[in-house]
């Protein structure tokens, strides 16, 4: 799964790959998912490791994936 992280990163330096990150992040959902509740990683190395979780489009995936509602109508 960390090579997976690592290959993430480099598409989110990418342009128009929106639905790139989209697919990989709801991949490895249980992964970083684990890594924020069970290591209580500080935001600062969350923004390092995983960078797309703080775009907008991406806040709104989680957000529905979590609750079910769209964050944004």
């Amino acid at each position: 799964m960390e090579q997976e992280r690592v290959a993430l990163l480099s598409e989110v330096k990418k342009r128009n790959n929106v639905q790139t990150i989209r697919q990989k992040m709801a991949q490895m959902f249980a992964f970083w998912r684990q890594e924020i509740v069970n290591k209580k990683t500080s935001l600062h190395k969350m923004i390092e490791r995983w960078p797309a979780l703080f775009e907008v489009q991406e806040v709104n995936e989680e957000f529905l994936r979590v609750t079910t509602i769209p964050l944004e109508a």
